[in-house]
C-alpha cells in the first residue's frame, strides 16, 4: 500500500519485509495487462506500493532505492510478457523520479502523450510565470549506471532534469532526475 511518512521521526525498521512486498507487487504483473478501458486519456499507470520512507531521503539508501528501481523494471518486463499477441502499440516503461522514488510508476500508454518529456522535442527553456514554473536540463550524471540497474534488451534509457517552482509550496526551486527505462525512444 501506497502510504506517505507521517511519523519521519521514526527510523526505518524491518527494509527486507518492504522489499520482499514490492517483489510480491512485482510479480502480480505475470498474468495481468490492463486493457485500453482501464487507461485514462490513453495512460494507465501503476505507482509504487511502497511505505514513502523505504524509498525517499533522509531514510533510504543507494542499495534500498536500487532494489526497488530493478522490482519496478521486471515489473514492466513482466507486463511485456503478460501483453496480448495482437496488441503491440501500447509501449510500457518504468517513469523514476530521483531522488524522491515516491513518485516513481510503472507505465502503459496506449496511445501517444505528448505531455511527457520523452515524447517532446527538447525544450530547455522556462516554461510559466515567475509565479510557478518548470524547466528541463540536461543531466550529467548518470544514476541508472550509478546504481548498476540491469536494463532488459529492448528497454531504452532516458533522462532529463527537472526543475520547478511554485510560490504557493515551495520556498526554493525542486531539482528532480526523471528517468525512464523501457519501449520508449526519444521523439
Amino acid at each position: 500500500m501506497r502510504r506517505l511518512d507521517l511519523c519521519p521521526q521514526k527510523k526505518l525498521r524491518n527494509p527486507g519485509r518492504h522489499i520482499r512486498s514490492l517483489e510480491k507487487w512485482s510479480r502480480s504483473f505475470e498474468d495481468f495487462f490492463p486493457s485500453p478501458d482501464m487507461a485514462y486519456k490513453g495512460l494507465w499507470y501503476n505507482n509504487i506500493p511502497i511505505y514513502q520512507k523505504v524509498v525517499s531521503p533522509p531514510r533510504t539508501n543507494s542499495n534500498l532505492q536500487k532494489q526497488c528501481a530493478q522490482l519496478m523494471i521486471e515489473g514492466a518486463l513482466r507486463l511485456c510478457d503478460a501483453r496480448p499477441e495482437g496488441l503491440l502499440s501500447p509501449r510500457i516503461y518504468v517513469f523514476l523520479s530521483f531522488p524522491d522514488m515516491f513518485y516513481s510508476m510503472v507505465e502503459v500508454a496506449f496511445e501517444p502523450n505528448p505531455h511527457l518529456f520523452f515524447n517532446s522535442k527538447e525544450n530547455l527553456e522556462r516554461q510559466g510565470d515567475d509565479h510557478n514554473w518548470w524547466e528541463y536540463f540536461k543531466l550529467t550524471s548518470n544514476r541508472i549506471d550509478d546504481l548498476g540497474l540491469r536494463i532488459p534488451d529492448g528497454f531504452n534509457v532516458l533522462s532529463t532534469g527537472l526543475r520547478r517552482y511554485d510560490a504557493d509550496w515551495m520556498s526554493e526551486p525542486e531539482v528532480t532526475e526523471e528517468w525512464v527505462i523501457g519501449e520508449v525512444t526519444q521523439a
